[in-house]
């Protein structure tokens, strides 16, 4: 069977009434998945639909013919869900179909399902999937249960559903969004950007403050309604130890609600945008090494959980995650060959900076090792250097790293696979690796176990006795990780990098 699952709002704000973010679209022929996010070709970070005439064009480019579907699911995100155990409804007869007229003439089902929901679901591509028990989605907003969005710090539902099938009991609780609450205060700190990126950007931050214990025991942090009377201060209040101190209480209040509705020893599957803090990842991941998070676990991944969602109402077999996580529908043809592998690794161990760019793009925020910079780790004050040169980021974030797994333990306190970059961990020689040294001692590693980039790290284990290199996304400032297109733009001139590799294709400065 055909399926098309499309998350859609328009615009590139926030939200809904108009406004959207993260418009993508997931295909499936009955095995084969294909994915769009339309950020990529735009070119506009977290960019949403402009039109449905934009979304139809797009669907056709991949050659899908809307008329041989058998399914559609379209999440509008119109707050049309009467309650939290509501989790689809056909929309095809009703007036929100009025919004989607290239559909109208079709014949074939067309379902709106429950925006949390739809995270939960989209899970089903990571390894241990089949075994999950219970599932947390905890997110900045959704689908609104009659809450007063006119509050800053508006009430928001964390959702924990059983099992894998839609009918299943849905538990949730009403309480502070603490995604909204990150946010709210990296907005006070002055933090600029997409008000998406606002809470990871205080991650970075946090780290240069220390937890306050007298501020922790004034309020005595026994349940959400202290951490939300906590957040209403003057902003002349504000500082580095401040912000460590909640964004530790923030994890305390993660780690303490996944206890009450999980078991140590379950497997379980976390999503939503709050999956992306990799802060109270690692809180949860000590406490559960069962758990598993996509990389896509933000609005992005909303599309691939309706595809699951319809396999499983059409009972067909499980969907082919052959590729995971490299979907995006930006592919660069030509694989690199033994010798540009080499070249390549000759000039990251000769301190060169390089972007890297082949397959298929990465579904998901962080580049891993398909649309990625890379740079030698121990370069002396090489963060500061890539950072001036080329990313020209905010001082206080860190940057990330990719490394063999089986050198991973060597390197860093861990002793597990994180192939999405989705946990911080104890950086063992910090004076060597101090390009990719938080000041807390820690990095975001990118396990690698095989493919071109396996290759390339082993190629560069072999010149400088590491496989670590420091890795960030491959994209213009301000801008969503680069398509080949653009990619094939930057070099030194415009970008500050020393060499551009697509394919076998080299452009070095």
């Amino acid at each position: 069977m055909k399926f098309l699952s499309i998350y859609y709002a328009e615009g590139n704000g926030h939200g809904g009434n108009g406004q959207g973010h993260d418009g993508n679209f997931a295909y499936s022929d009955g095995t084969k998945v294909k994915y769009f996010k339309v950020e990529r070709p735009q070119q506009v970070k977290h960019g949403g639909w402009q039109s449905p005439e934009e979304l139809l064009s797009h669907i056709k480019s991949l050659n899908i013919d809307l008329t041989q579907l058998d399914a559609i699911v379209v999440n509008t995100r119109r707050n049309i869900f009467n309650n939290i155990t509501d989790v689809a409804f056909r929309i095809d007869n009703t007036d929100d179909i009025e919004r989607f007229s290239i559909f109208k003439q079709l014949t074939c089902p067309i379902y709106n399902v429950n925006h949390h929901f739809l995270h939960k679901l989209s899970c089903w591509p990571l390894k241990n999937y089949d075994k999950v028990t219970t599932s947390f989605v905890c997110d900045g907003s959704g689908d609104y249960y009659n809450i007063d969005v006119s509050q800053p710090l508006r009430k928001e539902i964390i959702t924990v559903f059983d099992s894998q099938t839609p009918k299943d009991k849905i538990f949730n609780t009403q309480s502070l969004s603490l995604g909204k609450a990150l946010r709210w205060l990296a907005a006070k700190w002055g933090i600029q950007g997409h008000e998406n990126d606002l809470a990871g950007k205080l991650m970075g931050l946090q780290s240069y403050g220390n937890i306050d214990p007298n501020l922790i025991k004034a309020h005595e942090f026994d349940n959400i309604r202290t951490l939300e009377n906590l957040f209403r201060f003057s902003p002349d209040r504000i500082n580095t130890d401040w912000i460590r101190t909640i964004h530790h209480l923030v994890e305390g209040y993660y780690l303490d609600y996944f206890k009450s509705h999980a078991k140590s020893d379950e497997y379980i599957s976390y999503s939503g945008g709050i999956a992306q803090n990799i802060l109270i990842n690692s809180k949860l991941r000590e406490w559960n090494k069962n758990i598993i998070i996509p990389p896509h676990s933000s609005d992005e991944g909303l599309s691939l959980g309706g595809l699951e969602f319809l396999r499983i109402i059409f009972k067909q077999e499980p969907l082919d995650n052959t590729g995971f996580p490299y979907w995006q529908n930006d592919e660069v043809v030509e694989t690199p060959s033994t010798q540009t592998i080499k070249k390549t690794a000759e000039l990251i161990a000769r301190g060169k900076i390089v972007g890297w760019c082949q397959g298929k793009g990465e579904i998901g925020p962080r580049a891993l090792g398909n649309r990625s910079i890379l740079m030698r780790p121990d370069i002396e004050d090489g963060k500061n250097i890539i950072n001036n040169r080329v990313k020209h980021r905010e001082w206080y974030r860190p940057f990330g790293c990719s490394v063999l797994l089986e050198e991973a333990n060597k390197y860093f306190e861990c002793d597990f696979e994180s192939p999405y970059m989705l946990y911080d961990v104890k950086v063992r020689d910090r004076k060597t690796l101090a390009s990719i040294t938080h000041v807390d001692g820690t990095t975001r590693p990118q396990t690698v176990t095989d493919g071109p980039f396996a290759e390339l790290l082993e190629e560069v284990r072999k010149l400088t006795g590491s496989s670590v290199v420091l890795n960030t996304s491959l994209n213009i400032n301000g801008k969503p990780i680069a398509t080949p297109e653009v990619a094939a733009s930057m070099n030194k001139s415009n970008m500050g990098l020393d060499a551009v590799i697509i394919g076998n294709n080299a452009n070095i400065a």
